[in-house]
């Protein structure tokens, strides 16, 4: 059995930006077995102007790149492997590292349907399953911690002042560390939401549910929509995949 996944990327430029930071792609991979996979990534890049731009786009491109030369068998293992890489390559652009980036990437095998997530910084995945919705990452920002730690709940980072101060990026320093969760396996009309702080900031998690059910090429446009029609200052961007 072959796992028919369908999947869509969507990304708009803030109301208080000038240039879109943000960057989504899906891409087609293939482990040195020949097993082949589905790779999707939304990132988020910090820096104000073309480096924040630059910084995103390389990152996703570095980790495309690394999964479609390398040759690899444990998708956890690639997925740290290339984000070092991507690592090093933000950390390239600028002599004194002033480009970053977050980037949250989930590889699914067309095979059976597992799915790994990778993150660093604080663009989220959710899982969207069985009607319900649970977020699959860890928020790398000062937020993000409070949350974790029990010391401020999720609502209540999304308006806090630290929420965007991070605590983790590609770019900074070579030596990050990368969180890589699962695998789980993606059922039947199950979905996997990527998304910059640009969506879940300003789209609450109901709403974020129920656009996220619809058919995945409706989903992508309409997160990012609803993100821009509340007036989200911030670029918004998010890539909707599941099952067929």
């Amino acid at each position: 059995m072959t796992y028919r996944l369908e999947s869509a990327a969507a990304s708009r430029i803030g109301r208080a930006r000038t240039i879109n930071e943000d960057f989504a792609a899906v891409a087609r991979v293939a482990s040195a077995a020949g097993e082949p996979f589905t790779l999707w990534l939304v990132a988020d890049g910090v820096g104000g102007g073309p480096q924040g731009e630059d910084a995103s786009r390389a990152a996703v491109d570095t980790v495309v790149e690394q999964l479609r030369r390398a040759a690899w068998s444990d998708p956890s293992e690639a997925l740290t492997t290339a984000y070092g890489a991507a690592g090093d390559r933000v950390a390239a652009l600028t002599s004194h590292g002033s480009a970053a980036t977050t980037l949250v990437a989930a590889l699914v095998s067309e095979v059976d349907g597992r799915v790994w997530v990778a993150n660093v910084g604080d663009s989220r995945a959710y899982l969207v399953a069985r009607g319900a919705m649970r977020i699959l990452t860890e928020d790398h920002s000062v937020a993000g911690e409070a949350v974790a730690a029990g010391r401020m709940t999720r609502e209540s980072a999304r308006t806090a002042a630290e929420r965007h101060v991070l605590t983790r990026a590609l770019g900074p320093s070579r030596d990050v560390a990368v969180d890589v969760f699962g695998p789980w396996r993606l059922g039947s009309g199950a979905r996997v939401v990527l998304c910059t702080d640009g969506v879940y900031g300003v789209v609450d998690e109901p709403t974020i549910f129920a656009l996220a059910s619809l058919p995945v090429r409706e989903a992508a446009d309409r997160l990012v929509e609803a993100a821009i029609q509340a007036g989200g200052k911030d670029d918004a961007t998010a890539c909707v995949g599941g099952v067929g």
